[in-house]
């Protein structure tokens, strides 16, 4: 029951990071705009709330490992994430290395999940 619930989390994922990638492919005919900007990580931030209930509470140091792989990871998806101005109106850059940077973390991820679940 367990490894399946591996497998289905694990091409759950594979199905985001295809989305992700499409929209961040398409966000880059059209320019960025402040609630573009600000509206993702306020939705995202939303998820924080199922930690106050008791069954999902975590301990200090599991918060301060999650927070330092989220920032790690985050690292390399800022550092190929480039900006350029085109009639007074700011988009995003495409970059070849983004697909290749969110396969590979996509594929870190996989496994430590998999290595994790199994202790």
């Amino acid at each position: 029951m367990i490894c399946m619930m591996i497998v289905v989390s694990s091409i759950l994922a594979i199905v985001m990071a295809v989305i992700v990638m499409a929209v961040r492919i398409k966000s880059s005919e059209k320019p960025a705009t402040a609630k573009k900007i600000i509206l993702p990580p306020i939705f995202m931030s939303t998820g924080a709330l199922m930690f106050l209930f008791p069954v999902f509470h975590v301990t200090g140091a599991e918060f301060l490992e999650a927070l330092t792989v989220g920032m790690i990871f985050s690292i390399f998806l800022i550092k190929t994430s480039k900006f350029e101005i085109r009639d007074d109106k700011i988009y995003i850059k495409r970059s070849k290395s983004f697909v290749f940077i969110l396969i590979a973390l996509l594929v870190i991820r996989i496994v430590m999940k998999s290595i994790l679940s199994t202790t």
